[in-house]
This record gives C-alpha cells, structure tokens and sequence, in this order.
C-alpha cells in the first residue's frame, strides 16, 4: 500500500525512484542530491532519466518554489574566460556569453553539497546567472582553488510537470522503448559508478581540498582524554565562530574546562585556545553557547549537552548540597572548598532549582538538551537565551557583522529578479 495519496502529489514530495511526466515523455528519479546554504536554508536536487537522456532537476523552495532543469557544459565555452577570471579576481566575471546569448551575475554563494547516498559533504562556492528574459540561467561552480564546474538550465513551472508517482504506483508500466533503454543504461550505469568511485579516491589522494570528513573525531574528545584519569569534569561551550578562509569556511570552537581530580581535590579550570571543528559538529551546537558539552560524573561520560554544571557536578553530594530559602524554594548550593562553582556556573544569576533539576534528570539527562524556561517562552541556558546574549556580546557582534556582510554582497531575498527565484549550484564534479 503506498504510503502517498496520488490525487495529491506535488513536486517537493519527489524521491529516488519517483515517475513523473514533463513535456510528453516520462522521467524517473535516479539520485538525489542536497544542498545546504547555512542559516538553516536548504536545497534539493534530482538526477532524471527518461531512459534515452539525463539531466537534472532543482528544486528551491525558499519564499515560493522555483524548479529549473539543467544540464552540465563546459567551462570553455562561456565568454570571457571564467577560469583565468576567478582566479585573478576571487569571483566570474559580471556579464558572460553563452551560445550567442548575454548573461548577467546573479549573486554569489558558499554552500556544502552530498549526494543522499552518503554523508559526504563538499563545500563549493556557486555563482547564479539570468538573461534577460529571465528564463535561461547559467551557474558556475568553484570546488577548490582551480577546479571549476559550469550549467545551463531553464526555469520550469510547476504546472508543467504531472502524473508524479513512486515507481511502485505508477498505474501503467513504463512503455516498451523506454524499458529497453532503462535495460541497456543500466550498464552505463555501473560503468559511471565505478568511474566515479576511482575519481573520488584519486581525489582523496591527492589532498582535495572539496570533501569535508564528517566522521573526524571532535577536538573536544581530546580535551575529555586529557582529564580521563579526573572523577568529574565539564566541557563548556565558552566562545564560538565562523571565520572565511579563502573559498571555504572554517568552525572553531573555545571551550572552558572545570575539573576535579578528587572530591577532595582542588578545583581546576582552564580555556582552551580556538580549535577547529567541521561544520557539522559546529551546526549540532550552534544553540549550545554557554553549556556543556561534554561532562563526567560519577556514572560515567555524559556527551548531551546540558546547562553548566548539570551533569558534572550539581546533584553530587560530595561537592554540595540542596537547601531551602525561606521562601521555600528549594536549591543547588556548593560548599565552600567549591563556592569558586557557583561564579562559575553562575548560580547567583540562574539559581539551580530542585524542580529545574529534577525535570532535566527525567525528561532530558543522557537523551536531549535542556535549556529550560524562562516562563515567558523563552530559555534560561544555550546561545538564545537572554543571559547568553548579555554575557557573550562578542560573539553576537560578529554574528551581526557577518549577516550584514552577506546582506551587502546579495543575499537569496535581494537578488531575484522579477518573477524568478535564485537558482543555486548542480551536483558539481562530483555529482556528475
């Protein structure tokens, strides 16, 4: 039983193995692709087959959907020469030439790009152009310092495109002359997919600079092994940032260090200098400023982030104890060999209440960050909380800086032309 209502398929529901039909001929969904811009803005493209022919469908659903269809072209074959270009200016020239017809510079963007297949990510910068028309778009691509990819493409509308079905519902088989060709692509197929597998690892050898390892290992893991033989520590989040290095970003990271080696030990606390981390491990955390990521206790290592101090040291007899005001509310209060903690975890700002706490062990230790509530909607800990942004304003200053940076050289929302949309990166050297 298919899982989709057929009366009520639309374009964004399209997945691997999808049918659809455009311009009297029908295409499957071969691979999918994504693309992330950053500021959790997103992308989605398909690799299609009508069994004679390939091309690719993107798929930008940002104020309303745009579709374009495109195909790759050689980099040559754009006027003036883009390569030599980019190289000398850092970006394509703002006007190019393609068979005949005049283009004009868009906008320009870093990305991350992967096929579904797998989770690696490539980071690449693309650069949008239109004619005048505003229906035929060119892109070009840079994934390292001179590797280069270029596209062609045309809008397409919604309403061009029907009879979208999973493979599995499609009420009639493909025709005989379509499964013929499917048949023989097929070989073609595995052909390209070890061709490509010997372009990556050929690219792998040599150091390309486009292919990020999702997998490494965190700089923190390193910090956590220096303090392996402590009873507790906490690993808090003290400082973080995105720093443009040439056609790439780089994460980092700035961690503060509270450590135990004992309960009757004297309390150690230190910063580590910046560090790099990947972008996936720095996005996981972007609403983790001011917490921690990575605590000991007595049960062990804990790695869910949490509020300083809830799952290293609060709670844990040894070094403290619950009292009651004289209102009657009951809090956290270390003793005096540890009231440095309490300047640290900051507890005369956000007092660690038992209800507070006992709701994080319950509903959160070990499973989901807590950030709490401040009854009004909104957090107590984390990057979006009142206090984060009063006592980190460095941090937020450059935040700033950066969004009015990327304001100034045309953002998604500013660039588009009338009627249109922006239309972002194909699948690279590496999708194709």
């Amino acid at each position: 039983m298919s899982q989709y209502d057929s009366t009520n398929i639309r374009i964004t529901d399209l997945a691997n193995g999808f049918v659809f039909d455009y311009e009297l001929e029908t295409w499957e969904v071969t691979e999918e692709f994504e693309y992330d811009w950053g500021g959790g803005e997103t992308s989605k493209e398909f690799r299609i087959s009508n069994g004679q022919k390939e091309t690719f469908l993107s798929l930008d659903q940002d104020d309303h959907l745009a579709l374009a269809l495109w195909e790759k072209v050689g980099l040559q074959s754009i006027e003036p020469n883009v390569a030599a270009h980019i190289l000398k200016f850092d970006e394509p020239p703002a006007q190019v030439r393609f068979k005949g017809v005049g283009y004009r510079r868009l906008e320009g963007s870093m990305g991350y790009w992967r096929t579904k297949r797998n989770n690696n990510w490539h980071k690449f910068i693309s650069w949008d152009y239109v004619d005048d028309s505003g229906n035929l778009l060119l892109n070009i691509e840079r994934w390292g310092e001179e590797e280069f990819e270029a596209s062609s493409g045309k809008r397409v509308h919604e309403y061009e495109i029907s009879n979208i079905l999973p493979r599995e519902g499609k009420a009639q088989p493909a025709n005989q002359a379509y499964r013929q060709a499917k048949k023989k692509s097929t070989g073609y197929f595995w052909l390209t997919l070890f061709g490509l597998a010997f372009i990556v690892m050929a690219a792998t050898r040599c150091g390309s600079p486009a292919q990020v390892n999702l997998q490494q290992t965190p700089p923190i893991q390193s910090i956590a092994e220096q303090y392996g033989t402590h009873e507790n520590f906490s690993i808090i989040l003290h400082d973080m940032d995105e720093q443009p290095t040439g056609w790439s970003t780089q994460y980092r990271h700035k961690y503060m260090v509270v450590a135990t080696k004992s309960a009757e030990s004297e309390p150690e606390i230190s910063y580590s200098d910046w560090v790099e981390v990947d972008r996936d491990y720095y996005r996981e955390h972007q609403d983790n400023l001011g917490m921690e990521l990575m605590a000991k206790n007595q049960e062990g290592v804990q790695t869910v982030a949490a509020p300083p101090g809830y799952s290293s040291y609060v709670g844990d007899e040894r070094y403290g104890e619950w009292q009651t005001s004289s209102s009657g509310e009951t809090f956290w209060s270390f003793y005096g060999k540890y009231m440095m903690f309490s300047t640290v975890f900051d507890l005369v700002t956000r007092p660690i209440y038992r209800g507070y706490y006992d709701n994080y062990r319950g509903a959160y230790y070990g499973r989901n960050p807590y950030y709490g509530t401040d009854g009004r909607g909104g957090s107590i800990y984390g990057t979006n909380s009142t206090y984060t942004q009063a006592q980190k304003p460095d941090f937020f200053e450059r935040r700033q800086q950066r969004s009015r940076s990327f304001d100034s050289r045309s953002s998604r929302g500013s660039s588009r032309y009338s009627g249109g949309s922006s239309f972002r990166s194909r699948s690279g050297g590496f999708g194709k």
